[in-house]
């Protein structure tokens, strides 16, 4: 569980970071 939580904050986090790009752009 520990991993899957890990991973899905880490999909968050890139989400978040296309989205802050494209805002950007």
């Amino acid at each position: 569980l520990a991993s899957e939580l890990g991973l899905r904050t880490d999909v968050r986090r890139v989400m978040l970071y296309f989205l802050g790009c494209y805002g950007g752009v």
